[in-house]
């Protein structure tokens, strides 16, 4: 079951951020995928470009949301969990109050590919639906971010142009960021301005894999966190009971028992059942996203574990803890 604080951080955290656009004139761009982590990584991008990001996990949250908050831009995937995106686009488009929102459909499929049952190309039927752009993954963050601009700069779209100042600064900069984060690599300068938490946030790495223990303690510890390594399942636990660390990046596959099992025995205990955990795991099904959404506070990163990734989410996961605890400060005062 999800624990309590994760569910009023995920709400209050929308909240919080619907309010700040409205009060700021930042742009406000509503992200539909079911991908925990990707919807992360996106958000904590675009917030480092002051674009201010709603989330929702399936279509119909998503359309609510659309009508509730009016974003300036939409961003969706093309798979979702009650199927493709295309009724999702055909009600937004029908829909007087977000007719005119541009609609991205981002997709990992060929877009030249036709599609079943109809003779045309799934480009095509993208924008038959109504799609402003179609972008492909990997997502370029350069080129989502170009493709933002057009919008936000648009007099019929009402947004403000803030992602319009330094298009190029931000492509130039998005395209290291994007050969960096294939490399695996960061550079100290990048590590400096990428961290707000330096020296503050303490990590435990579960892994039995030494020369992945090694890589993890070098590069999470140039990021600025603290960290401890171990090497099982029971030695995690122990730890993490006696060290409480702000978060735990834990293998799935162990030597006496696994990740899965040592995260169910850390959630009974009242010391660490809101640690964030993040997965590393080989293997990632709709059974594994099951169990990760029951344990409450929980993602994963499949393997080969991109570091830089890593760091973004986990960077992601503690600005919501202090959204939490400032909109929890508020309610006290005001009560």
């Amino acid at each position: 079951m999800e624990s309590q604080c994760a569910r009023r951080c995920e709400e209050g955290f929308t909240s919080n951020m619907t309010a700040c656009s409205a009060a700021n004139g930042r742009p406000q761009v509503l992200c539909i995928d079911d991908d925990l982590l990707w919807t992360k990584i996106l958000e904590t991008h675009l917030n480092l470009h002051n674009i201010d990001v709603i989330r929702a996990f399936s279509g119909q949250e998503g359309f609510a949301l659309a009508l509730r908050d009016r974003p300036q831009a939409i961003i969706t995937d093309h798979v979702m969990p009650e199927g493709n995106a295309d009724s999702l686009l055909s009600q937004l488009r029908h829909h007087p109050s977000t007719r005119n929102i541009p609609i991205i459909v981002v997709t990992g499929c060929d877009l030249k590919r036709r599609y079943p049952g109809d003779d045309v190309t799934l480009l095509a039927r993208f924008q038959n639906l109504g799609a402003a752009a179609v972008l492909t993954k990997p997502l370029n963050h350069a080129e989502l971010l170009a493709t933002l601009s057009k919008f936000f700069s648009s007099p019929e779209n009402g947004a403000a142009g803030s992602a319009t100042n330094a298009d190029q600064r931000l492509s130039d900069q998005n395209r290291n960021e994007s050969t960096l984060a294939r490399r695996g690599e960061t550079t100290d300068e990048d590590e400096e301005q990428s961290n707000p938490y330096r020296s503050e946030k303490n990590l435990l790495i579960v892994d039995d894999d030494p020369n992945m223990r090694t890589l993890f303690e070098r590069q999470l510890s140039r990021a600025g966190f603290g960290v401890r390594a171990v090497s099982t399942a029971q030695d995690a636990v122990d730890t993490a009971l006696d060290w409480q660390p702000d978060a735990i990046t834990l293998d799935v596959r162990l030597p006496d028992f696994d990740g899965l099992e040592a995260a169910a025995k850390l959630r009974d205990r009242a010391e660490t059942r809101d640690t964030p955990i993040v997965f590393i795991s080989g293997k990632v099904d709709s059974s594994f996203r099951g169990t990760c959404r029951n344990l409450g506070r929980s993602y994963y990163i499949r393997k080969p574990c991109d570091v830089s990734l890593l760091v973004q989410l986990l960077n992601s996961i503690f600005a919501e803890d202090e959204a939490l605890q400032e909109m929890e400060l508020a309610t006290a005062v005001m009560t």
